[in-house]
């Protein structure tokens, strides 16, 4: 979890256990989870944007991988 601790307030695209993929805010970081924001991609004038769908808890067992976002804003 000590590579989590490093990325808090980054937007981080998670692929899940089962196969799913998240993209979410990194929040906080707990010894056997992590807190997230869940973001949906929202198209504004033709502009892609990121909103907020609440916070949700992420198990370390339940990511497979996950991969920081770059913003260039």
């Amino acid at each position: 979890h000590r590579q989590y601790r490093k990325n808090v307030g980054r937007n981080i695209e998670f692929e899940l256990a089962d196969g799913n993929r998240l993209t979410a805010k990194l929040l906080e970081v707990h010894e056997d989870h992590v807190l997230v924001e869940r973001m949906a991609e929202k198209k504004k004038n033709k502009i892609k944007q990121l909103q907020s769908e609440g916070s949700m808890q992420l198990a370390y067992t339940d990511i497979a991988k996950a991969l920081v976002q770059i913003s260039f804003n």
